[in-house]
């Protein structure tokens, strides 16, 4: 084996002070001279070496800086939000500093805020006893993972400090020691031998093309030397992301071709003067600096600028030089700390986009008026009062205006903007508009104040509309009558009792959300909406809907969750609408159109199903309707005593449950005869085979959360497109089996929180939900689970949690068994406390019987087939071993003796706390990447103390795999961590806490005035350390 490599020393920056050799009485001239010729007098001017050398100058004293100097920083010291020197002063404490050396070792340095990278430097001299610490550097990574070089000037306390402060830590948790801990989850300072960073060899390689090059995040102090030669070729340039690094003025000027240049996130303090010699540059990045002040930089040498991006810096003022920029279109200075708009702004007549969002400027002057070209406005984010200013009157070109989260109470000039189409206003203090919008297409007045809104004018180009968290009761009868080509109406979360009957004319009308309102009844003018697909009322106070709503061609998505419903209108009730003849021949016309149109759909699709009729031949014909059948044991509604008033005496009979019918034939030939034959004559009465327009368009109903019962089923007949439905918390009580029948293409199916107690059995010649992805039957009265589940093959979400479930899961020919049901991904069985799993071994040749018993064999059930994806992992049909796929499995409160699945970054496993003191459930799903990114985690007995319990949810910003074991990883860890946290802040109050008898004592949870909630402080460090460690 060979030895271990000796490491070789990095090479030492070095740094020249170069003079030429003189002979002695000589004098020194910048180039040769022939004696016996005259030279005129010139200036001495000694030669300087190219910025690329990176040649740092000496020091006054003679002595040799150290090489954590960098000439690309400002001296000021600017970045990192250091404070002001007479803050430092004022602050006499000592603060605690780690700081770690190559290997992994730290020392613990106490000093003043005030205390200088250079005198850091000195310390740890002494401290680590190296004899020379002009080869050492002091660097700082933040958690982003970017490191740099601190500069000589810089303060690490006071950065430390800053970055405590920012995570919100305050003065009472003792920010003075806080320095000891490992803070590396916000920044890392490193003791490191001081070196050239080398350039990978490969770097040059992974350039594709040097038209276009890449490098961002590469750690590189300076241009690599492989590009000089491939300079002219460069128009696209990114070095992001590289803190530290030194831009030389001689490469630039060897980029004759460059146009775009992205130099974000690379903690310059100051504009780069080298970059004045771009004199073709069009694209300039420096976002995300730590930039103040650019009163010198000569913008004026880029004549050829186009846009200039200066988001994320420090900036409080513009340069006089940007005036200059002729050719400026965009200018983003978004988050930056301007107090005022920087009136320079307005004499660069070019620009086109402007986004000054995220400041402090309190008013927009009157001289924005000179900005003729502008097209794009965007002020969010700062603090804006009163009104905009007049002058913003005259901006004739202006198409979108954006005064997001500012507190301007007045947006009438908006109105006199010849050009706006996009008007956002979201979150400000408007209290009333009366707009003119003669050329918007999107205005939102999300979360104001409005208490009115009216369009003065006909906007033949308004599209969007939200005036959803406001303080409207009412809109004015015509304030929909001037919009005909609105889509998206959105009224969310006002105060709204009624919707104006001038609904009815928006006609090209696709979305309509009205949630979070008061809304006691819906306008039969909405039904008249033919293009409306998606209409959401939930969280009203609606009792009764238009049965009108039958006649809606294109309705896709209905949302009526959290109503007062009592009932869902039967198609047969618009035999009973009579209406002024001039008002009904448009409503006979849409369902005559709508009938013809699912007539001639029924004619292609008849042949594919083989039970139900010949819809082609009966989509025009006058189809009487019979009553629906309903068990006997309950009396029949209202709705259908109604209905079966009016029916005449050739009625078909449509059994409900397959048992008992209730068909009543109507006795009123009386009255009949009575009728005046100038009545308007009925609407066009449907039938199953001859169904509504609703039927045929209709894909999500979502109604849960009402007062509706088990007549809701009734209606399933003549909804065979329906894909989601959710009738949950409602008050059902039975699942009819015809009604299960017609719900042949429902994939999503939400019955949780009823009183239902039984899932009725298959039968012969029916196959129950076969196209279910997701069913949710929790919160009911289940004590078994029918067996034919199993033949659910697609089945992937299967909550039965809070039940009262008590049957054997071994018997498996006629009660369900998990194991059949290869492609669930989340079960839940939780709080069914007389549920028991228990082992139970299964011969492979009977699991091999079963599923020929499910897919046929010798007593087939069904014309479906099972075919089983392998053999089972275990010969036990009682674990859950052969759900490969599982992602979340939820037994909490259950009886549990077989080994459960180990839980991964990917599998979450639920069970009870030992201790079971405290009852708590989940309410989760999978989400759309069918990942678990959120953990939660309850402890019952936390500290081992009776009195106390934990619960806390960690959840991933990010569906992927390494987010989910970041999770986990907090989830497994949390608990040693905080307790580690809690008791060391616990033992501080009690140090601090006045003495009582002689003795120090602390309330934990009402600590002494003065200290901050030990509680507070340690969750809060827990919770910010804990995800580094989990990236380590």
């Amino acid at each position: 084996m060979l030895p271990p490599a000796i490491p070789r020393a990095p090479a030492k920056r070095r740094r020249f002070s170069w003079t030429p050799a003189l002979e002695p009485g000589t004098e020194a001239t910048a180039e040769p001279r022939i004696p016996g010729i005259e030279y005129p007098p010139r200036k001495s001017e000694p030669w300087a070496p190219p910025e690329s050398w990176a040649v740092l100058p000496t020091s006054l004293d003679g002595a040799e800086e150290s090489s954590l100097f960098n000439n690309q920083h400002d001296a000021e010291s600017e970045g990192d939000g250091n404070s002001s020197d007479s803050d430092l002063e004022n602050d006499i404490n000592m603060y605690s500093l780690r700081i770690y050396r190559e290997d992994s070792t730290f020392g613990t340095f106490h000093c003043r805020l005030s205390t200088t990278t250079a005198e850091f430097m000195q310390m740890a001299a002494k401290k680590f006893f190296i004899p020379d610490i002009t080869r050492h550097c002091l660097y700082m990574q933040k958690a982003n993972g970017l490191d740099r070089t601190l500069k000589a000037n810089e303060r690490p306390a006071d950065i430390l400090k800053r970055y405590l402060e920012q995570m919100g830590y305050r003065p009472e948790d003792n920010i003075t020691l806080q320095g000891r801990e490992d803070n590396s989850y916000l920044c890392k300072f490193s003791l490191l031998k001081a070196a050239i960073p080398r350039v990978s060899p490969n770097m040059e390689v992974e350039v594709s093309s040097f038209h276009y090059v890449d490098l961002r995040a590469r750690k590189l102090q300076t241009v690599p030397v492989f590009l000089y030669a491939h300079a002219n070729k460069i128009v696209s340039l990114n070095m992001s992301k590289n803190p530290g690094l030194n831009f030389p003025a001689d490469f630039v000027q060897l980029c004759g071709n460059l146009r775009e240049l992205r130099l974000a996130t690379c903690q310059f303090t100051r504009f780069p003067n080298s970059l004045q010699y771009f004199e073709l540059l069009a694209y300039l990045d420096l976002s995300g600096n730590d930039i103040k002040r650019m009163r010198h930089a000569p913008l004026d040498k880029l004549q050829n600028l186009a846009t200039l991006m200066l988001r994320n810096n420090r900036l409080v003022e513009l340069p006089e030089s940007l005036a200059e920029l002729k050719a400026l279109k965009t200018l983003n200075v978004s988050n930056n700390n301007f107090q005022e708009f920087p009136t320079i702004v307005t004499r660069v007549a070019s620009l086109v986009n402007l986004d000054i969002s995220m400041n402090r400027i309190p008013e927009i002057p009157n001289a924005i008026s000179a900005m003729g070209n502008l097209e794009q406005l965007n002020v969010m984010g700062n603090m804006l009062t009163g009104k905009l200013p007049k002058g913003l009157g005259n901006l004739v070109k202006l198409r979108e205006l954006d005064v997001r989260q500012n507190k301007l109470q007045n947006l009438t000039i908006a109105s006199e903007l010849p050009a706006l189409e996009l008007l956002y206003t979201e979150t400000n203090m408007v209290t009333r508009a009366h707009m003119e919008l003669a050329t918007a297409t999107h205005v939102s007045f999300k979360a104001n104040k409005l208490t009115q809104f009216r369009i003065m004018n006909p906007s033949h180009t308004l599209v969007f509309l939200d005036l959803s968290r406001n303080q409207l009761t009412e809109l004015a009868s015509d304030t929909f009558m001037h919009l005909p080509h609105l889509e998206h109406l959105v009224l969310d979360s006002n105060h709204l009792v009624s919707i104006p009957a001038s609904v009815g004319s928006l006609r090209n009308l696709i979305k309509l959300s009205c949630t979070n309102n008061v809304l006691s009844l819906i306008p039969a003018e909405l039904t008249r909406l033919e293009n409306l697909n998606t209409l959401d009322l939930h969280n009203n106070n609606l009792k009764v809907l238009p049965p009108e709503i039958w006649l809606m061609p294109k309705l896709t998505n209905l949302n009526l969750s959290s109503n007062l419903l009592e009932q869902f209108p039967h198609p047969s009730m618009l035999e009973n609408i009579r209406r002024q003849q001039g008002g009904s021949s448009s409503v006979r016309a849409v369902a005559a159109a709508a009938a013809a149109a699912a007539a001639a759909a029924a004619q292609r699709n008849g042949s594919k199903d083989a039970n139900g009729p010949a819809l082609a031949n009966r989509a025009l014909q006058n189809v009487q309707m019979s009553s629906l059948s309903m068990p006997a044991t309950r009396q029949s509604s209202p709705l259908i005593r109604a209905t079966s008033e009016v029916m005449p005496d050739s009625v078909l009979d449509y059994r409900l449950d397959g048992s008992q019918s209730l068909t009543k034939r109507a006795r009123n030939k009386s009255a009949d005869a009575g009728r005046v034959s100038m009545s308007p004559a009925p609407l066009k009465r449907y039938s199953i085979s001859d169904p509504p327009p609703l039927s045929h368009s209709l894909r999500e109903l979502r109604i849960g959360d009402n007062n509706l019962d088990d007549e809701v089923f009734t209606v399933m007949a003549f909804l065979p497109e329906l894909r989601v439905l959710n009738l949950s918390y409602n008050e059902l009580y039975d699942l009819p089996p015809s009604a299960m029948a017609h719900m042949r293409k429902v994939t999503e199916l939400y019955l949780s929180g009823t009183q239902i107690s039984t899932i009725p059995e298959e039968e012969p010649n029916a196959a129950f939900w076969r196209s279910l992805r997701l069913l949710n039957i929790n919160g009911n009265k289940l004590q078994t689970l029918p067996s034919w589940l199993a033949k659910i093959h697609g089945l992937t979400i299967l909550d039965v949690g809070s039940n009262v479930l008590k049957y054997n899961i071994t018997n498996w020919p006629y009660d369900w068994n998990w194991n059949w049901n290869t492609s669930l991904k989340y079960l839940n069985f939780s709080y069914n406390e007389r549920f028991e799993i228990k082992g139970s071994h299964l011969h492979p040749k009977v699991f091999h019987d079963h599923a020929a018993l499910l897919g046929g064999g010798q007593a087939p059930r069904d014309t479906f087939t099972y075919v089983a994806k392998e053999q089972p992992k275990s010969d036990s049909v009682s674990d859950f071993y052969q759900l490969t796929d599982l992602r979340i499995l939820g037994l909490l409160q259950l009886t549990i003796m077989v080994a459960l699945p180990d839980e991964t970054p990917n599998r979450r496993v639920r069970t009870t706390d030992p201790i079971k003191q405290v009852k708590y459930g989940m309410a989760d799903s999978l989400g759309p990447n069918e990942r678990v990114s959120a953990w939660d985690l309850a402890s019952s007995r936390f500290r081992m103390a009776d009195d106390e319990c934990l619960f806390g949810m960690f959840h991933a910003r990010e569906s992927d795999t390494s987010s989910s074991a970041i999770s986990k990883y907090l989830c497994d860890h949390f608990l040693y961590a905080f307790r580690e946290e809690l008791d060391k802040v616990t033992e501080q109050a009690q140090d601090e806490a006045p003495k009582a008898d002689g003795k120090k004592t602390v309330n934990f949870a009402e600590p002494p005035s003065g200290i901050r909630p030990p509680l507070n402080a340690a969750l809060q460090r827990s919770g910010a350390g804990l995800p580094c460690a989990a990236r380590s």
